[in-house]
C-alpha cells in the first residue's frame, strides 16, 4: 500500500509504503509527530486517507473500509472497556455488536478467555482488574470475530516491565500458534527488535523498513557516549582537537565510528579529569532509530 494523508494544506504522511506478508510481526517506530498515530488510524479504519494505492488483504480499499473491518482486530492505546461490567459482559456485547449470539458467542469467549488466562476472572468486573489484565481483555475482546490481522496501539504503554514482558511473550504464541499478522505502534526499540520487520517515520515520511537485524547491520562500528560536568566546554575540545563534527544526544556526547575504542582512548589520555563516564557498546535498534531521525528517547522510553 501507498499512502499520503493531509491535515487541511498540512501534510502529516507522505506516500508511506507498507508490505507486509501474511502472518508477520510489522512495528512501526517514531519520535512524537512522525506520523504513526495518523498511519494507526488509516490502517484501523478510523480515518480514510487523502490519497491512496492500495492492496489491502486481497485488494480492499481503505477508502471502502466496511469489509476490512470484518477481517481486523483493534486494540487502542486508550481503554475502551466499560469498567462497570465483567470480563464476561464485556466480550459479550461486543459479540452481539460484530452480529454473533448464542452458543456460538458462548463458545468463542470461554475459548478466548481461556487463551488469554482470564477465564476464571470471567466475572470480575474490570475496575478490579490490574493494567496487564485489563490488556489481555482487551486483546481477547479483539480476537472475537477471528480477525486475520491485530492492530496494536503501544499495548504495553505505562504498564510495569514485568507485565509488559508478560504480554509480548503472550503475543508471541498468538502469533506463532495461529499466523496472525500483528501490526502494531511502539515506543520502545526493544520491544520491536522481537518483530519480523520494522518501519521507521519521521516527520510523516518511511526514513527506514527492514528486518531489525538488517537495519542494526547498517551501522558501522561501535558507539562511544561519553558524560562530562561541563558537557559543552568537553564537546567543544573534542571537536577541536579531532577537527570533526560530534553530537551531543541525552546530555552525552555521541561517536560513532569504525574505530570508535580509539576515540576513546585518546580522549581518555588527553581529557581523564573532564570525563566522568564513557561507555562503548554494540549498536541496537535504538541507535538506527537515531541516526534515522536524530530523536533520543527520554527516561520513559518515549522517543523525544
Amino acid at each position: 500500500m501507498n499512502l499520503t494523508h493531509c491535515f487541511g494544506k498540512t501534510r502529516v504522511l507522505s506516500q508511506v509504503s507498507l508490505e507486509v506478508p501474511r502472518g508477520a510481526w510489522f512495528a512501526c517506530l517514531g519520535p512524537n509527530g512522525s506520523g504513526k498515530t495518523t498511519l494507526f488510524k488509516i490502517l484501523s479504519t478510523q480515518l480514510i486517507p487523502t490519497e491512496v494505492e492500495v492492496l489491502w488483504m486481497g485488494g480492499a480499499s481503505l477508502k471502502n473500509p466496511n469489509g476490512i473491518r470484518q477481517k481486523i482486530g483493534v486494540v487502542f492505546q486508550h481503554p475502551s472497556l466499560d469498567e462497570k461490567l465483567t470480563v464476561f459482559e464485556n466480550l459479550k456485547y461486543q459479540g452481539f455488536l460484530q452480529g454473533l449470539e448464542g452458543h456460538v458467542l458462548a463458545v468463542r469467549i470461554e475459548a478466548l478467555l481461556k487463551r488469554v488466562h482470564l477465564w476464571d476472572r470471567k466475572d470480575t468486573r474490570i475496575f478490579e482488574l490490574s493494567g496487564g489484565l485489563k490488556r489481555r481483555c482487551e486483546i481477547a475482546k479483539a480476537l472475537l470475530h477471528q480477525p486475520s490481522i491485530l492492530l496494536l496501539d503501544e499495548p504495553t504503554q505505562g504498564l510495569d516491565p514485568a507485565i509488559r514482558k508478560n504480554i509480548w511473550s503472550f503475543l508471541k504464541e498468538l502469533q506463532a500458534e495461529n499466523q496472525m499478522t500483528l501490526l502494531m505502534t511502539t515506543h520502545s526499540t526493544q520491544e520491536a527488535e522481537s518483530a519480523d520487520r520494522v518501519i521507521i517515520l519521521n516527520q510523516g515520511v518511511c526514513v527506514a523498513m527492514d528486518s531489525p537485524q538488517n537495519l542494526i547491520a547498517q551501522i558501522s562500528g561501535d558507539i562511544l557516549e561519553i558524560a562530562s560536568a561541563d558537557i559543552e566546554k568537553l564537546h567543544r575540545a573534542l571537536e577541536q582537537k579531532f577537527s570533526e563534527k560530534f553530537e551531543i544526544l541525552n546530555g552525552k556526547i555521541r561517536i560513532e565510528k569504525l574505530n570508535s575504542h580509539q576515540y576513546l582512548q585518546d580522549i581518555m589520555k588527553d581529557f581523564h579529569e573532564q570525563v566522568s563516564s564513557a561507555t562503548l557498546s554494540r549498536p541496537t535498534l535504538e541507535d538506527v532509530f537515531i541516526q534515522k531521525t536524530g530523536a533520543g528517547f527520554n527516561a520513559e522510553g518515549g522517543a523525544s
